[in-house]
């Protein structure tokens, strides 16, 4: 039998148990333990399939010429940029955005720390973003909340929220 302890380390140097077990049977949840509302987990082919999604989306943004944008929207999405403060709704204003090129997009966009759940019946991925501004040559960066649809060609984002939490122009 193994002994599993499990501890959140906070910023501020305190820490707590939360959860300590001799006979682990179920996997532990540090999403539930962080004030996440995470169902049972899914299956372990669609959060591979989405995390390919996440990654695909940092080539479609960085190619519009490719043609990749509809791989990884759905038709009615909605992508909300925190760092420019703007709004586009559907496919077509998403691919019209990323063909403005760079700028004022960055060079290359990186989506990092990816964490895929189910909430209210909603699957949801959260990640981080990492970017270099044209204008300052210094990183800004920030998270990536999602919602994410699968559908008859795969799973697309429905929804993307992207907040800057540090740097930017």
């Amino acid at each position: 039998m193994a002994s599993v302890r499990v501890h959140i380390y906070h910023a501020d140097g305190t820490e707590n148990l939360v959860q300590e077990e001799s006979a682990v049977t179920e996997p532990i949840s540090i999403a539930a333990a962080s004030g996440l509302l995470v169902e049972p987990n899914l299956p372990t082919d669609d959060i591979v399939a989405i995390h390919q999604l996440l990654a695909l989306y940092g080539h479609a943004a960085d190619l519009p010429e490719a043609n990749l944008v509809g791989d990884v929207f759905t038709e009615d999405a909605v992508f909300e940029s925190g760092r420019t403060k703007r709004r586009f709704v559907g496919l077509a204003q998403i691919k019209s955005w990323f063909a403005e090129g760079k700028p004022p997009h960055p060079p290359a966009h990186q989506t990092t720390n990816v964490f895929v759940y189910l909430s209210d019946g909603i699957v949801r991925a959260k990640s981080k973003y990492l970017a270099i501004s044209h204008a300052t040559g210094l990183p800004y960066t920030g998270d990536y909340d999602d919602i994410v649809v699968k559908t008859p060609n795969g799973w697309r984002i429905q929804k993307r929220i992207a907040t800057l939490y540090f740097g930017g122009e």
